[in-house]
């Protein structure tokens, strides 16, 4: 499988996880723009994508059991894939007056709501690959538009 296989397989278990009833009160409503794309994904409209950050070569640094405990492997490639899922965010009007606290709120909610599916994507793909799977999730500061961002290291065989 090509880099591309495997960003496109993140965002398809992300996807996947937002309409398998993982997730409390059913199924999540995801941006229907979905795209892979590399280097860094423009945030200017709702949207999931999945960015092919870096290729490299060992062992992610969490995955059990470790380089100590593995002997006469073949190399190992390490692709990072950052799954972005972005959205509307709350913005001052034209006048200047702050948005309602409550629509801060319904935001906020969204966003710890999209990073339990971001997670989620990555327990289902470590599943699969017994483990070969980390995960760091990101709140970068909004601006009109918020993303929730998950960044996987993916141990890929050669």
């Amino acid at each position: 499988m090509t880099a591309f296989d495997e960003a496109k397989k993140m965002l398809d278990y992300v996807v996947a996880r937002a309409f398998d009833g993982f997730t409390e009160g059913g199924p999540w409503n995801l941006p229907t723009r979905r795209y892979v794309t590399q280097g860094q994904a423009v945030y200017d409209c709702e949207q999931v994508a999945a960015t092919m950050v870096a290729l490299n070569t060992g062992l992610p640094a969490q995955v059990t059991p470790g380089g100590n405990m593995i002997a006469n492997c073949p190399p190992i490639w390490n692709l990072i894939v950052e799954v972005a899922i972005v959205r509307c965010h709350p913005t001052a009007g034209d006048d200047g007056t702050p948005p309602k606290v409550e629509k801060y709120n319904e935001s906020a909610q969204k966003t710890a709501k999209d990073a339990e599916i971001l997670m989620r994507a990555a327990n289902s793909r470590a599943d699969e690959m017994f483990g070969a799977v980390t995960a760091t999730l990101q709140f970068p500061p909004p601006t009109d538009m918020t993303a929730t961002v998950c960044r996987y290291t993916i141990a890929l065989s050669t």
